[in-house]
C-alpha cells in the first residue's frame, strides 16, 4: 500500500472519529437537558416520599430500638446517600467542565469568522489615535533612578 493511500486512511479516520464525537456531544447535551427538565417538583417529592418509605422499611424496629437512631442499616442508607451525593456533585461538576469547554470552542470559531468576515464596503477603519499618559510620580522617580 503507498504512502498517499495510508495518509488518505488515516485522513478519513480523522474526520469519522470527529463526526462520532461530535454526535456523542449532541446526543450527551440531549441527554442531559432532558434529565434535568424531567425532574418537576411533583417528581422529587414522589421520588423523596419513595425513598424514605425503603429507608423506614429496612428494619426500624432494631434500628431505633437497639441502636439508636441512625445505627444499624439506617447508618449504611446514610452512607450510601452521602456517596451518591458526592458522586452526583463531581459528574454535574464535570458536565460544567464539559459545557464551558464547548461554549469556549464556539467563541473561538465565533472570533474566527470575526476576524476573517470582510469590511462593509472593504473601507479601512481608522485606526485610533494613541493616548500618552504621564506616569505617576512613583514610576516617573523610578525611570530617573535607573538612567
Amino acid at each position: 500500500m503507498r504512502f498517499e493511500q495510508l495518509k488518505h486512511r488515516v485522513a478519513r479516520r480523522e474526520q469519522l472519529l470527529e463526526g462520532r464525537l461530535q454526535q456523542t456531544r449532541d446526543q450527551w447535551q440531549t441527554l442531559r437537558t432532558t434529565w434535568r427538565d424531567s425532574w418537576t417538583p411533583l417528581r422529587i417529592v414522589v421520588a423523596g416520599l419513595i425513598s424514605g418509605f425503603v429507608v423506614g422499611r429496612s428494619d426500624p424496629v432494631q434500628t431505633l430500638g437497639k441502636l439508636g437512631a441512625l445505627g444499624g442499616s439506617g447508618t449504611r442508607v446514610l452512607q450510601l446517600v452521602t456517596a451518591l451525593s458526592g458522586l452526583f456533585a463531581s459528574f454535574q461538576a464535570s458536565s460544567a467542565a464539559d459545557e464551558a469547554e464547548h461554549a469556549a470552542d464556539k467563541a473561538d470559531v465565533a472570533a474566527d469568522a470575526a476576524v476573517q468576515a470582510p469590511h462593509a464596503g472593504d473601507i479601512p477603519a481608522a485606526t485610533p489615535e494613541p493616548v500618552v499618559v504621564a506616569p505617576r510620580p512613583a514610576e516617573a522617580a523610578t525611570e530617573l533612578s535607573e538612567r
